[in-house]
């Protein structure tokens, strides 16, 4: 079958040949995303492998792939991209810190976009949040070298 998605490798893993009449299958347990510098080739080659034998592969999405969910909405990717990403309300675990992020020094910055101590600027409310709310702190820059791969790969250099 086609794939729907970049794939900007030499080859696809496949599942080793057996003599076993049974076919293989493979139960992946998730938590694949922000933990290396290699996510992108990992998912790829999972969704490669689901796509050519969907009857074998399956997918258990863990609590690092379910909560990349909330990005696009809190990056206000579904909003106006005029006025950057929208007001942030913090996180409950840092309630009462005095640190960036949190609810009770937000509480009063929410309808005022100008003093809001989190930025409103996608690229570095990403950062922050991959960092301060996910646990993921190298994942932007891991993402970020990985794709500056691919591309030196496909030029060949």
């Amino acid at each position: 079958p086609s794939l729907q998605f970049p794939f900007p490798y030499d080859h696809h893993i496949e599942f080793q040949n057996t003599e076993d009449s049974n076919e293989p299958i493979l139960v992946y347990g998730g938590d694949v995303w922000d933990q290396g510098g290699s996510d992108l080739y990992v998912i790829r080659q999972l969704l490669s492998l689901k796509a050519r034998y969907p009857n074998q592969v399956y997918f258990i999405f863990g609590n690092r792939d379910i909560n990349k969910i909330r990005i696009s909405q809190e990056l206000g990717l579904t909003e106006d991209k005029e006025n950057g990403s929208p007001p942030h309300g913090g996180v409950y675990w840092l309630r009462g810190t005095g640190r960036v992020g949190d609810p009770l020094l937000l509480k009063d910055e929410l309808n005022d976009a100008t003093t809001s101590s989190l930025t409103r600027d996608p690229v570095d409310r990403l950062k922050w949040m991959l960092k301060k709310t996910m646990g993921s702190p190298r994942a932007f820059q891991y993402r970020k070298e990985e794709l500056q791969r691919e591309r030196d790969a496909s030029k060949g250099t």
